[in-house]
């Protein structure tokens, strides 16, 4: 009799070892699943915010030559209302001159 209850008890044991083995296996899939979204979740990430750091690069980039440039147009533009004036100031005198 306590041989065939060893018997049974030592197959329960088995069993139940079978099972958990089987949950644990289970279980390891679904974190290594897991654990590859997360990864390629994660390198998605990176890659956006490299690009999101090299767009904001470019901008800057953008920004700072169109600064170069707006400057140089305005430089160009106020020695033309120089010149401008001058010759301006110049008739008038011419003008003057040849009224009084």
């Amino acid at each position: 009799l306590l041989t065939a209850e060893r018997k049974e008890l030592e197959a329960a044991c088995q069993r139940h070892s079978e099972n958990l083995q089987t949950v644990l296996d289970e279980r390891e899939q679904e974190i290594g699943k897991r654990t590859q979204e997360l990864s390629q979740s994660l390198k998605l990430t990176e890659d956006r915010l490299a690009r999101s750091e090299q767009d904001y690069e470019d901008s800057i980039s953008r920004i700072k030559t169109e600064l170069v440039t707006m400057t140089s147009e305005r430089d160009e533009l106020l020695s033309r209302v120089r010149s401008i004036n001058a010759d301006n100031d110049a008739q008038k005198r011419d003008w003057q001159s040849e009224n009084s």
